[in-house]
Parts: structure tokens; sequence; C-alpha cells
């Protein structure tokens, strides 16, 4: 019989930290260019969206057909204090996507040859 083990990574990003991070490196993006870049889904990035401008962090500048986001000086003090935290976990742009948290936080692996095992 093999054993199981189930592992997770302590540290977890959430998907607003990484949407925040981009919209700083790339000022004057759109909710489609954030999509694009950070691989989460348009409608997640809109509700987040949606949080990050009730809390202040981020402003909404309509021009023509399209809406660009920029940060607000709360924003940016926030971002920076996220990517602090980032830059000290080791954690950026290459492996972020490990530590992104999904919906599912435990891999499912086989001890004897190190595979990800679907299922139970």
């Amino acid at each position: 019989m093999k054993s199981v083990c189930y592992t997770t990574q302590i540290f977890k990003v959430p998907a607003f930290m990484i949407i925040l991070k981009t919209i700083g490196e790339n000022k004057g993006c759109t909710l489609s260019d954030i999509s694009k870049i950070t691989t989460i889904t348009y409608s997640h990035v809109c509700i987040v969206r949606k949080a990050l401008f009730e809390k202040q962090l981020i402003s909404v500048v309509p021009k023509g057909r399209c809406v660009f986001i920029y940060l607000t000086a709360k924003g940016e003090n926030v971002t920076r204090a996220i990517v602090n935290m980032l830059d000290e976990l080791k954690i950026n742009d290459n492996n972020i996507d490990d530590y992104a948290l999904r919906s599912k936080q435990f891999i499912k692996k086989d001890y004897n040859y190190g595979e990800e095992v679907n299922g139970e």
C-alpha cells in the first residue's frame, strides 16, 4: 500500500495582492489587461476592483470606451507594503503562481513517486 501525504504551502497570496501589484507595475491598465497579465478570470478581477474602489485603493478613469485603473496615494502605500512583504518572503513574478491562493489548497502527493494524484 502506498503512503499518501497532504502538503500545503504556508504562505498564500490572495488575488487582491496580485492585482494591486499588477496595477502598480502597469499604471493605467484596464481590467482585461489585468486579467491577461495575472491569469485571474475577468469576472474575479471585476469583483476585486469593486472592493478595491470601495476601500479607496484605486481610482477608475473612463477614456472613451475603455476604463483605466490607477492607484490612489493610499493604494500606493498598501502596494508598497505588499511588494516589500513579497520580497522578504522571496516571492517574485517567476514563482507567484505557486503561492497564489486557489480553491484547492491541498495537493495530494504520492510518496513513492512524488507525483500529484487526482482525486482520493
